[in-house]
């Protein structure tokens, strides 16, 4: 019996067998959070974009949903006086894992422009 016992031979199997499902979790998390980070900096890219043709009275929906192609957009303007402000909401796509059922995750970024007349100095 106790030479059985001081056998270790399969030990590093069981460890790695141990081991093998947190491994995936933490990477399924850590990708989980990569996506977020994605989502958040396409985000503010697109309300940049959608600031920038609602300053000129164009079609910012368009321009958000252009500029963050792949992904669910939404967007409203706020008109400032001399500026307008843009929030463009975002989902972040999600892993479809069985046990977590359908999380919804959104990241909102707004960005405020200067609204430009349309006239030009010719000093």
């Amino acid at each position: 019996m106790k030479k059985y016992l001081k056998n270790e031979r399969g030990s590093q199997t069981l460890e790695f067998v141990g081991m093998f499902p947190l491994i995936v979790i933490a990477a399924l998390v850590a990708w989980q959070i990569l996506m977020a980070g994605y989502t958040m900096i396409v985000g503010e890219a697109a309300a940049r974009d959608a600031a920038r043709v609602a300053s000129v009275d164009g079609n910012y929906e368009q321009a958000a949903r252009n500029s963050a192609s792949g992904l669910y957009v939404s967007s409203r303007k706020s008109d400032l006086g001399d500026s307008v402000e843009v929030t463009v909401t975002t989902k972040v796509p999600t892993l479809k894992i069985p046990i977590w059922e359908n999380p919804n995750f959104e990241i909102e970024a707004s960005a405020i422009m200067p609204v430009e007349s349309g006239e030009e100095d010719d000093d």
